[in-house]
């Protein structure tokens, strides 16, 4: 079922990747997400196709909430992850400690997982 609402050029969306002939946006938190989902099938070419989407997503994303959904994706399919921890580490040093739950959970998983630790 993943598979079947992978977006064109890779990555998902909430919905379908088309919509009545139209390729939709992807979004990086929920590629991320579909991609722990898919860990066993790594080498699948939707798979590959999308972790090459998410990795160029991440010069252009500046979201607390989605930097670490991606570390946590990136890790968990031997990626080097060490540019978005950068990146986190700068945005917190702008903006201040975030005080949302999910998003100190998911950066926490994220720093962990560059320590070699793997939740999965």
């Amino acid at each position: 079922m993943l598979f079947d609402r992978v977006c064109p050029g890779g990555g998902w969306n909430a919905g379908n990747g088309v919509v009545n002939g139209t390729p939709l946006t992807p979004h990086a938190d929920v590629t991320s997400l579909a991609l722990l989902a898919l860990i066993p099938q790594r080498d699948h070419p939707f798979v590959k196709r999308s972790l090459d989407w998410l990795q160029h997503q991440i010069e252009p994303t500046h979201s607390l909430y989605s930097l670490p959904w991606m570390a946590v994706a990136l890790a968990a399919h031997r990626e080097a992850i060490s540019s978005i921890l950068e990146k986190l580490i700068g945005l917190y040093s702008e903006r201040g400690l975030n005080r949302d739950c999910q998003t100190l959970a998911l950066t926490r998983l994220a720093l962990q997982m560059a320590d070699g630790a793997n939740p999965f």
